[in-house]
């Protein structure tokens, strides 16, 4: 059967012979890198001939059939565009020339057209960014696992320095002078690398983007030598030429020693993080580390110097002759490789994004992208070495509790994080973060234990950054104990602790500014440095304070105040302010100590001190309620010292806190006391129901996903020690759509038309499998005292059928017989609504699909918008849920001609400024909106 041809974009009469010559170079390009592509894979003579014809050259006759991709090529082919528009572009051209007859060729296109992209951006020196880099290695991903190009990756093989190779394209010169390969090169995690053979040199350009994981890379001056003493290594060769060792090798390369001595000594080093690009030029002897425990990833390219090919040398032992080396594993395919490098790529940017949230103290922010990076490590099949990946996080969960003052859940996570771990600066870290939290659980002695050998490691290993925080934690819970014994000789022991931490944070500071990182790993570690020098500073102040000295606690309190934390830690901004308060408190400046102690730059501190509780920081508590501070301030997520003291459990604190407010609130003093402690324990029961229970079904997945989720909920409301939980949220009512239709209006609440799942989740759980859609809707009939949600004419009942009869065409798969119907008219109590609009987040989490009806008004009003707002955020962070708006066709449509179509994901809209018919229900508008945020 004849092949459709593939040929170049038309050439207008106006383009000049310039533009005429440079398109058809890039034509002849990207077919040249094609044929790569095809060598890459080993492809057999009779495929590679049948995609020559397809990817011959334009010829004069065909060229007019693709004159409509001039505009494409002006416009999307520009690289500076970057990866999205690019592929774009290049998609809409070659889409109607691709055969189905041809079911590998699209990926080999992508493949090609990933090499294309990644040349012309070295050659226009454009930095390939995150985004980039994930669109390009998707590409090369799905081509790998695609069972159309299984069958040809027979090409994979296992180098001398310990990582896999999977060719993607062989573009071969003239002579062997540019000839360029491009590969994967994958360190698995394993105990098989041999570090004596880890240093080596080739005669080749070597550029590498980075997809995953971290490696050291180390340079080294090597120069030969004759003495065996002052010998370190000696040279090593492959017995087979490296281009026969990209051959399917299995067992590895043979390394024979030349005879020739060498002293080598390591000169600098870098480290290869994710979404960087490196560059090694030709002869440059290096070695890149790779952890045992970890992967690490990218896409290479290797442009041999010159026609004698890569020639590779390698150093090892000097007292050894030969030496094979094998992977030890046998069972590695590219395919298993490919969805490797996907797993920990993915893991790697919730990971990355989690630390980005907590350097910001956001800690729900960072709690959540942690958890779904955990989720990944025990939901996806065949995660390599999933147990390591998973303590990382359980370290980084340990540390998000503790600031959230969640401190037996953070031990269990840190205990899990310590489990097998070796003496790497993750166990150092975590070991310290258990150390915290036994210190403000008030277990000194434990804490002093657990920080003396977290400083003791982290100089073993030449973590200073781990020194310098340890250091300063031994010489505060050193003051803690002199509080307890007064021991002069542990307060002076204490000052001079707390001194090293100040200067190794300062040492630190000095080094980062002058060396050579990624700016993005620098930012974060000029921060930390800059937060433990500011804590180092205030803890100082305590000392100083405690042993009389007022204006050497002052001059280090203001010391603190000067430090710029970059981006902003507001918890340790508030923390400053305390102790350079609490020192001016001290030295007879009340006036302006009142100034710090209120001070409200998203977070207070009182807040700050509530978010850790402990016995330490109960007591400065009651420092600033004597002193008259408003206990009633907010942070920027909308939480109060109160509810901070509610999350974390601790009774001691909220009566200090209620101790405060009832000195500084006006009128109904106990009401407005009793409401606040209602407010903050419903945040808490919201906090605990979503995140421990519902959020965890959604990570999961499957296609149960959401019927498990009515179960999960009405478990937890049903369970005999949540008896509060059920009196505070509503449980998941519905209309069955047949009720519905019978009913010829809206029905309400009291006809009792709606069903109640959560009585009827019992095995075999049936009802919890029914599909349900969310009517989002304007309340529309506002005459008189009181406000209904339909006219006289039904028009909303009428519109809420129209859609659904829409909405089955669409989904044939759904039976109108299991279909039911949200509605709150319905399905929310009007005499006592406060459980079902408190639940409504929740509710709308377990339902299938909503459909708004959007009329001209529906998105000003708060109540319409707070729900796209919860639909748009489920939608988007779990793909289980389904937006469609019924509107109009037109604006000039009359009231029947409505269309159901999916919902604008990318709507940016908030519900806080639209407008209530009550405006009574702003601060429900507020507190919904901002629980929403928590079903990302």
């Amino acid at each position: 059967m004849e092949t459709t041809r593939l040929i170049c974009p038309a050439l207008s009469e106006n383009d000049g012979v310039a533009a005429r010559s440079s398109r058809e170079d890039t034509w002849s390009t990207l077919l040249d890198i094609l044929l790569g592509v095809c060598a890459a894979m080993e492809l057999s003579q009779q495929a590679v001939e049948r995609f020559r014809h397809s990817l011959s050259p334009p010829s004069s006759q065909t060229a007019s059939s693709c004159s409509s991709s001039k505009s494409a090529v002006e416009e999307d082919f520009q690289i500076q565009n970057g990866a999205k528009c690019w592929f774009s572009g290049w998609h809409d051209m070659l889409a109607p020339f691709i055969s189905e007859n041809n079911a590998d060729l699209p990926h080999l296109l992508n493949l090609g057209l990933v090499v294309y992209f990644l040349r012309e951006s070295l050659r226009q020196s454009r930095t390939i960014n995150r985004d980039d880099l994930t669109i390009l290695w998707g590409f090369v991903h799905d081509a790998l696992v695609s069972p159309q190009l299984t069958s040809s990756l027979s090409t994979l093989s296992y180098s001398a320095q310990g990582f896999f190779i999977v060719p993607i394209c062989n573009m071969t010169g003239q002579e062997g002078e540019d000839d360029e390969l491009f590969r994967l090169h994958i360190w698995l995690p394993d105990s098989q690398r041999d570090p004596d053979f880890c240093i080596y040199s080739c005669q080749a350009l070597v550029q590498s983007w980075i997809l995953a994981g971290d490696g050291q890379c180390s340079f080294f001056e090597v120069e030969n030598v004759t003495d065996l003493a002052h010998a370190t290594h000696a040279e090593f060769q492959l017995v087979d030429d490296l281009c026969q060792q990209d051959k399917d090798n299995h067992d590895g390369p043979i390394l024979r020693n030349t005879g020739r001595l060498v002293h080598a000594i390591r000169t600098d080093s870098s480290v290869h993080t994710l979404d960087t690009s490196h560059s090694i030029e030709p002869g440059t002897w290096h070695a890149l580390e790779v952890a045992s425990d970890s992967l690490h990833a990218g896409i290479f390219l290797l442009k041999p110097h010159s026609a004698c090919g890569i020639d590779a040398r390698i150093l090892g032992p000097k007292d050894v002759d030969n030496r094979a080396r094998t992977s030890g594993q046998t069972d590695i395919t590219p395919v298993l490789l490919a969805s490797s490098i996907n797993s920990i790529r993915l893991w790697h940017i919730l990971f990355d994004d989690g630390k980005w949230h907590a350097r910001r103290s956001e800690m729900e922010d960072a709690m959540r992208v942690f958890n779904t990076a955990l989720s990944l490590c025990d939901t996806i099949a065949g995660f390599p070495n999933a147990s390591h990946y998973a303590r990382l996080v359980h370290g980084e969960l340990g540390f998000t509790n503790r600031c959230l003052g969640r401190y037996d859940l953070a031990k269990e996570h840190l205990k899990e994080a310590l489990k097998e771990m070796s003496l790497t600066h993750h166990r150092v870290k975590a070991s310290g973060e258990l150390g915290t939290v036994f210190r403000l659980q008030g277990q000194l002695l434990e804490a002093r234990a657990a920080f003396q050998t977290q400083y003791e490691i982290a100089k073993t290993i030449g973590d200073l950054r781990a020194a310098c925080r340890a250091i300063g934690n031994v010489g505060m819970t050193n003051y803690q104990l002199f509080e307890q014994r007064h021991d002069d000789a542990l307060l002076e022991l204490a000052i001079e602790q707390l001194k090293e931490r100040v200067d190794r944070a300062r040492q630190i500071k000095k080094a980062l500014s002058a060396e050579k990182m990624d700016p993005r790993k620098k930012f974060g570690r000029l921060k930390h440095a800059s937060v433990w020098e500011s804590v180092g500073l205030n803890r100082l102040s305590l000392c100083y304070t405690a042993k009389g000295n007022t204006k050497e606690a002052l001059t280090v309190a203001e010391e603190s105040q000067i430090i710029k934390i970059e981006p902003k830690d507001p918890t340790v901004i508030a923390m400053s302010h305390f102790f350079y308060g609490r020192a001016l408190l001290r030295g007879g400046q009340p006036k302006a100590a009142m100034e710090h102690f209120n001070a409200s730059d998203a977070c207070t501190p009182a807040i700050a001190l509530c978010k850790e509780p402990s016995e330490e920081n109960r007591k400065y508590l009651q420092e600033l309620v004597n002193a008259g501070v408003d206990m009633d301030q907010v942070d920027e997520y909308g939480y109060t010292a109160l509810d901070y003291a509610v999350f974390g459990m601790d009774v001691v604190m909220e009566g200090i806190i209620l101790e405060g407010l009832r000195l500084t609130l006006k009128g109904d003093i106990e009401g407005e006391i009793l409401k606040r402690q209602y407010e903050s324990r419903l945040r808490k029961t919201y906090r605990e129901l979503f995140h421990d229970k519902m959020r965890p079904v959604l990570l999961k997945g499957g296609a149960d996903t959401l019927q498990n989720l009515r179960t999960v909920y009405a478990a937890a409301l049903a369970a005999r020690d949540q008896e509060a939980m059920k009196q505070r949220f509503g449980t998941l009512k519905c209309v069955r759509y047949s009720d519905f239709l019978r009913c010829g209006g809206l029905p309400r609440y009291c006809d009792g038309v709606a069903i109640d799942l959560s009585s009827e989740l019992h095995p075999p759980q049936r009802v919890a499998s029914e599909f349900i859609i969310f009517f989002s809707y304007r309340w529309i009939n506002n005459e008189g005292d009181i406000s209904l949600p339909d006219d006289a004419e039904n028009t909303q009942y009428h519109r809420m059928v129209h859609a659904t009869q829409d909405f089955l065409k669409i989904h044939s798969e759904v039976n109108p017989d299991r279909l039911c119907i949200w509605l709150d008219y319905a399905c929310i109590d009007q005499d006592d609504p406060t459980p079902g609009v408190t639940a409504l987040p929740l509710l709308l989490a377990q339902c299938n699909a909503v459909i708004s009806l959007v009329d001209d008004d529906y998105y000003r009003r708060a109540w319409c918008v707070l729900e796209t707002v919860m639909i748009r955020t489920l939608e988007k962070s779990y793909q289980k849920h389904k937006w469609y708006e019924y509107a109009p066709k037109s604006a000039c449509s009359d009231r029947k001609e409505w269309t159901l179509r999916a919902g604008p994901l990318n709507l940016d809209i908030t519900a806080a400024d639209k407008r209530l018919t009550v405006e009574g229900d702003r601060p429900k508008i507020l507190f919904l909106e901002r629980q929403t945020q928590l079903l990302k």
